[in-house]
């Protein structure tokens, strides 16, 4: 505390996308974006970046076993991390995309 207020630190997410050869990284907040390998090597350097972000959440999608090594890498680091079902997030994401397009639709927006 200084000066008697308390001072507020952002948490920060990070949100992954996971595909064969590539991991796509969005740090939020801050807007910050990368492009790792996915490989031993491209997350070897992925966590020397996430490490001192100190996120609160990591999350990226199951993606058939391509998460792995990266969810074993992130565990071991002692970063948090939540690998989503690919349905559950179509289905949360379906009522969403409808209100969106009809908010869109309507006159004046």
């Amino acid at each position: 505390m200084k000066g008697g207020k308390r001072l507020s630190v952002a948490k920060v997410y990070i949100g992954i996308d996971v595909a064969k050869e590539w991991l796509d990284v969005a740090v939020r907040p801050g807007g910050d974006a990368g492009r790792y390998s996915n490989d031993e090597a491209g997350i070897a350097h992925l966590l020397e970046h996430l490490i001192p972000l100190k996120p609160s959440l990591v999350v990226f999608e199951a993606t058939g076993g391509l998460e792995m090594p990266l969810t074993g890498a992130l565990v071991i680091a002692h970063l948090p991390v939540v690998v989503l079902n690919p349905r559950q997030v179509r289905d949360f994401a379906r009522p969403l995309a409808s209100w969106l397009r009809l908010t869109l639709s309507m006159p004046g927006c």
